[in-house]
C-alpha cells in the first residue's frame, strides 16, 4: 500500500485498499462461521494534499494527518461487542488484549501491558498443586463447581463483582478460602503448605539474608575505600 501511495496517487491508493477489503471478506465470513477471532491491523496510512498529489508519511506536512497518526487494531470475535474505541495503546497493551480476546486468563511472565474491557464478562483460572475440590460462590449462592481435577477454567463471570473461592486439596484434606474482586481476567495458583518447613528458614527468608549480607559488605567495602582516600 505505501508503494500504491507515493507511485500511484489518491485514486490508485484506494483502489488498493478497496481490493484489499474485497479478499478480507471471505476470511471474515469463514472465522464467523467457525467461531474464530480475527485480527487486523497495519503500519500508518498515507496522507494526500490533493487527489492528484503523491502521498506521503514521513515529513512534517503528513505527519499531523489523521490517515498517519492513526493506525488501526481490528478485532472481530463473537465474545466482544462491536463498538470504536479512539484510544492510544503501546505495543506492549496487545498480548493482553488478544489473550484477554480468546479468553486466556494467563499473561506473559514481564508484560507490563493492560488489556482492555472489550469482554463483557472475564475468566478465572485456578491452578492447584494436586487433585482439588472447588466451588466458586457470589452472594451466598453457588455460582459454579467442580471436582477431580487440578486446574479449573471459569468463564462467563460477571465483572466488579465479589466471589469466593473455596478449595480442598483432596490428598492432604487442606482447604483454601478467599474473597475475590473479579474485574478482568484472573489466574489463582493455589499453594499446598510445607508442614516441614519452617517460616523462618523458608527460601525467600534465606535470600533475604543473603542479600542482606551482600549489601552490608559492600557498603563496608566502599567506606575503607572512603576513609583511605581521605587519609591519602
Amino acid at each position: 500500500l505505501d508503494t500504491a501511495g507515493l507511485y500511484r496517487g489518491y485514486e490508485g491508493y484506494s483502489q488498493c485498499i478497496e481490493n484489499l477489503d474485497s479478499l478480507i471478506v471471505p476470511l471474515y465470513e469463514t472465522c464467523q462461521e467457525n467461531n474464530l477471532a480475527l485480527v487486523i491491523t497495519s503500519d500508518h496510512g498515507m496522507a494526500f494534499p490533493d487527489a492528484e498529489s503523491r502521498g506521503g508519511a514521513k515529513s512534517e506536512k503528513y505527519a499531523s494527518a489523521n490517515e498517519v497518526r492513526n493506525v488501526p487494531l481490528i478485532i472481530l470475535s463473537p465474545n466482544i461487542k462491536q463498538q470504536r474505541i479512539q484510544e492510544t495503546i503501546g505495543q506492549e497493551d496487545v498480548a493482553p488484549i488478544l489473550l484477554s480476546t480468546l479468553g486466556i486468563a494467563d499473561r506473559p511472565a514481564f508484560c507490563e501491558g493492560k488489556e482492555k474491557n472489550l469482554k463483557e464478562y472475564a475468566v478465572l483460572k485456578v491452578v492447584s498443586p494436586g487433585i482439588t475440590s472447588m466451588k466458586l460462590s457470589s452472594s451466598g449462592k453457588e455460582v459454579c463447581s467442580g471436582s477431580n481435577d487440578s486446574m479449573y477454567y471459569i468463564t462467563g463471570l460477571e465483572k466488579n463483582k465479589q466471589y469466593t473461592l473455596e478449595t480442598v486439596i483432596d490428598s492432604s484434606g487442606e482447604t483454601y478460602k478467599d474473597t475475590l474482586s473479579i474485574e478482568n481476567d484472573r489466574v489463582i495458583e493455589i499453594k499446598e503448605k510445607d508442614e516441614n518447613q519452617d517460616s523462618t528458614t523458608s527460601p525467600e527468608n534465606n535470600m533475604h539474608l543473603v542479600g542482606g549480607i551482600l549489601i552490608g559488605v559492600i557498603n563496608l567495602t566502599g567506606l575503607t575505600m572512603i576513609f583511605r582516600i581521605m587519609r591519602n
